[in-house]
């Protein structure tokens, strides 16, 4: 080999070398602390109009991390299987209506300016969080994210129960709640950058929902009101809290003097489930509403107890 083909080979190799490095070094830029690389992520988020330098500085952060065990819990969690009896128990009753005497002015305030009563109010805010007590302990946007990286059925099976049938309901639904994940990631991220909020400090619930009345981020994009005018929605805030969750039943046709029919229909927009929904209805008549007496709804013979006092 002659010194001009041997130069041409020496800078060929130094040429593949970098870009080889150069490309290695892009695929790591977004890994987490565990090693979870979420470049397909960020790079799908930029794509639909997300800052990505926002975004790189969200998933360079040793707080984001990927939990595989989010999506099992989505997709086998059971409604029913919720003991909502306990939210009529003496003591939680004896809670609201302090809550109520210790807030009244700004929740009669809320209920002139939108129609909702304060014991409805009340009533979703003790099943929600305990009045802000249980607004979840992991971050949302880990929850959030892990779900929206979690559509393929081999990343979610191992965390499955060894009972649970696996079939292509069951794929299918693991692909929808993958994509309504990564819509509610997009609202997050979106909500948090509108309002200058740290999406590291958010807490979530299990399946992403935020602040003390549990909005999932789309809605508060739709429905979120900054209610003591200090140029953001916090939904950890009581004001901001009792105005969205009320201006988001308004719109689903809450006003006062609907039938109980219609108070159900309104309520299972929030969250539908028939045992929620007769729940928020009982608590709040056992908090004083005086709108309409519920009948209690069908619960499991172990509820009825609680019901019946």
């Amino acid at each position: 080999m002659n010194y001009f083909n041997l130069f041409r080979f020496l800078l060929l190799f130094f040429l593949v070398f970098n870009v080889g490095c150069a490309g290695t070094t892009t695929a790591a830029k977004y890994k987490s602390s565990s090693g979870f690389d979420w470049t397909p992520l960020i790079d799908k988020l930029a794509a639909d109009g997300l800052d990505k330098n926002y975004l790189s500085q969200i998933y360079n952060n040793t707080k984001v991390i990927f939990n595989p065990r989010v999506m099992p819990k989505k997709i086998t969690h059971e409604e029913k299987k919720l003991n909502y009896a306990q939210f009529l128990e003496d003591s939680r009753i004896n809670r609201g209506r302090n809550f109520i005497k210790i807030n009244n002015s700004l929740m009669a305030e809320v209920e002139n300016a939108y129609g909702v009563p304060k014991e409805i109010q009340a009533a979703i805010l003790l099943v929600e969080t305990g009045f802000g007590d249980f607004v979840g302990s992991d971050l949302a946007i880990n929850i959030l994210s892990s779900m929206a990286m979690s559509s393929n059925m081999e990343q979610v099976r191992p965390y499955l129960p060894q009972e649970y049938v696996i079939d292509s309901n069951v794929t299918e639904k693991v692909t929808k709640k993958s994509q309504w994940a990564y819509n509610e990631l997009k609202s997050f991220i979106q909500y948090a950058s509108d309002n200058n909020i740290d999406p590291i400090g958010v807490k979530g619930s299990i399946f992403g929902a935020i602040g003390i009345c549990q909005f999932m981020p789309s809605n508060i994009l739709k429905f979120g009101v900054d209610y003591n005018k200090d140029n953001k929605i916090d939904l950890f805030i009581l004001d901001d809290a009792l105005a969205s969750m009320s201006n988001y039943l308004v719109h689903y046709g809450w006003k006062p003097g609907i039938s109980r029919e219609q108070q159900e229909k309104v309520i299972m927009k929030y969250n539908p489930s028939r045992p929620y929904t007769d729940t928020i209805l009982a608590v709040a008549h056992k908090l004083g509403w005086k709108g309409y007496i519920p009948d209690y709804g069908p619960l499991s013979s172990r509820d009825l107890s609680v019901f019946e006092k």
